[in-house]
Formats: structure tokens, C-alpha cells, sequence
């Protein structure tokens, strides 16, 4: 009697992995076949035009305040052209701008503590500091968004956003009083080659 309980127990077992193989190659190959067209496309998908200049260095002057103490930061933010992506959602490829501060990676304007920082940080203004119209809301002369709240994780820095940069002052008592940056540059764009 036992035996034929080990016998079932072992049957039951072979058969449910046998249908869980059945099932992942016959699902698989259906769930890849739909992306395929998708990829081809994507892949195939025109170029946007490529800026005349790739390039640009734009000096900022920041005034904050932290805890009722005005402090001041002078640094560059730095902007290149890194080639273009396909967007899902509207099925086409944009260009693609990087930004980086010329102090480093981040431009620290509290440390909250260890896992918390408070950082400038400026937004979608790259395309607009490099004279790409694509994809640019106007932004206004005080270029919003100016602060950012990071929160480290296990590799990297998350960025989270307030609400307001009230939220910012009343939780951690920070707040912008001033902020100058370097007029944008007037670019040119030619089709891709």
C-alpha cells in the first residue's frame, strides 16, 4: 500500500513538471513572437535630427538657506549629446542629452544624513539649455524644480519628488533664494545621416 502511495505521490509529481515545461514552451514562444514586430520597428525607427552642437558648459550661481544660514555654490553644469532612444509610448527615437555638474555627480546642497541627501536639481532643463525644442515644456526663467530629494538605496541614489519646494523648506528647512545660470545656446539640427 505504500508503495503504491510513493508511486502516485512521484506520478503526480512528473506530471505537473511535465505540464509546467508544456506550458512554458508553448506560452514563451507566443509572448516573444508579439515583441518581435515591436523590436524590428524600434530598430528601424527614423532617426531624429543630430544637433550641430554636442556639447556645452553653462557656470550657476546658487543662494540657499539651510536652517536660517545663507550659503552660496558656484559650479558648471555640463551638458552633451549621447545619441537617441526609441520611446514606447509614442514610437519614435529622441534625442538624448547627459548632464553632470562640473563638482561631480551631484550637486549637494544639504546632507540629511547618511541615506538623505538634498540636491540641485534642474530638471528637463538640458534640452533646453542646448537649444533643443524637442520635447521641451517652456520653462520659465526660474527654471522650476530646482531642488530634488534623493534618498540613497542599496547601489545608488532614488530621486523623489516633493510636492512643493515648501515641503522641502518645512521638513528640512531648506529653501532656494537665488539661482543664475548661463543663457541657453542657439543650436542648429541636421538630419541623420
Amino acid at each position: 500500500m505504500k508503495k503504491n502511495i510513493l508511486y502516485s505521490k512521484a506520478s503526480a509529481a512528473i506530471i505537473s513538471v511535465a505540464l509546467t515545461i508544456t506550458l512554458l514552451i508553448g506560452w514563451f514562444p507566443s509572448l516573444c513572437i508579439g515583441w518581435i514586430p515591436i523590436m524590428c520597428y524600434a530598430a528601424n525607427a527614423p532617426e531624429p535630427d543630430v544637433p550641430q552642437i554636442t556639447y556645452g558648459e553653462f557656470p550657476f550661481t546658487v543662494v540657499y538657506e539651510v536652517n536660517g544660514e545663507e550659503y552660496t555654490i558656484k559650479d558648471t553644469v555640463i551638458c552633451e549629446y549621447a545619441g537617441s532612444r526609441w520611446n514606447e509610448g509614442d514610437g519614435k527615437k529622441h534625442r538624448i542629452w547627459d548632464r553632470r555638474f562640473e563638482s561631480g555627480e551631484y550637486c549637494v546642497l544639504y546632507t540629511v544624513s547618511e541615506d538623505v541627501l538634498i540636491v540641485l536639481g534642474l530638471g528637463r532643463t538640458t534640452q533646453y539649455l542646448m537649444g533643443d525644442p524637442e520635447d521641451n515644456p517652456l520653462i520659465s526663467d526660474a527654471y522650476p524644480q530646482v531642488l530634488e530629494y534623493f534618498e540613497s538605496g542599496t547601489t545608488s541614489f532614488t530621486s523623489l519628488s516633493f510636492p512643493s519646494e515648501e515641503e522641502v523648506f518645512e521638513k528640512y528647512g531648506v529653501r532656494i533664494i537665488s539661482f543664475e545660470i548661463a543663457p541657453p545656446i542657439e543650436n542648429t539640427f541636421v538630419p541623420a545621416e
